[in-house]
């Protein structure tokens, strides 16, 4: 088994992994940026929720 960092696998799942990070990555540098995700709205509040403010 590798051991690099703090996770442990054998070394042909490790460089499966070096190989899959080396085609995502370069693909992500180029990848237009995202918009920022939307908030969730709060949910509304009752009349009677409001008034007991």
């Amino acid at each position: 088994m590798a051991e690099r960092g703090v996770l442990t696998a054998p070394a042909d799942v490790w460089d499966a992994a070096v190989r899959q990070a080396e085609v995502i990555v370069p693909l992500a540098e180029k990848a237009p940026p995202s918009a920022p995700p939307t908030p969730a709205p709060w949910p509304k509040q009752s009349a009677a929720a409001s008034a007991a403010l």
